[in-house]
């Protein structure tokens, strides 16, 4: 679930580059970095698929996992952070007081 989250959350800002009319320099490496992030979250979600053979689970195996996929989360995060959201209650820099 958390894998399809990372991915999901990679594919939204490979769409928000493309349809982003200024065309911010890309560079290469954070282009393959991206893809890199994108094939290691498909083969880990493979690999994730057939854990459910394993019958009996120990807590440290448990928490291996978790850790495992909250850093590929991670990662999809700090690669292609969200734009900032500009809301109405918080303080605008060109405020004059």
């Amino acid at each position: 679930m958390v894998l399809s989250l990372g991915i999901t959350h990679l594919l939204k800002g490979v769409a928000r580059v493309i349809g982003n009319h200024e065309k911010p320099q890309r560079y290469r490496i954070h282009l393959l970095w991206e893809l890199y992030t994108l094939l290691l979250l498909l083969g880990s979600w493979w690999w994730e698929y057939r854990l459910g053979a394993i019958r009996q689970w120990h807590l440290g195996s448990y928490l291996f996992i978790i850790f495992y996929i909250t850093c590929f989360y991670l990662l999809c995060i700090m690669l292609m952070p969200s734009p900032p959201h500009h809301c109405a209650f918080l303080p605008h820099r060109n405020h004059s007081t």
